[in-house]
């Protein structure tokens, strides 16, 4: 695998709590767990979903076992929002979306 000793302040959105945005949706649980999403998606605009997580690992703390193995684990992922398909016969009708 692969790790990172030091992260950019644009990257480091875990350490900002209510993420980079205003219309950022932020809830902290237990076990370090940390997720972001954006309150409302529009059509055009891309919104970014992001966990992470700080997993446990299954070392005692303080022992050689626990061989200090705490690592940030962070997934981000990118949503758009559906655009309507309007009807060709009737402008006020929705007939699905893409």
């Amino acid at each position: 695998g692969w790790s990172l000793s030091e992260v950019d302040e644009a990257d480091a959105w875990h350490g900002r709590p209510m993420g980079d945005a205003t219309g950022t949706w932020s809830l902290r649980l237990g076990g370090g767990v940390l997720l972001q999403c954006p309150r409302v998606i529009v059509g055009g605009n891309a919104g970014i979903c992001r966990l992470a997580w700080l997993p446990e690992d299954d070392g005692e703390v303080g022992t050689l076992e626990d061989g200090n193995t705490a690592k940030l684990l962070r997934v981000e992922a990118s949503v758009n929002a559906l655009e309507p398909i309007v009807s060709e016969d009737d402008d006020d009708m929705m007939v699905g979306f893409y």
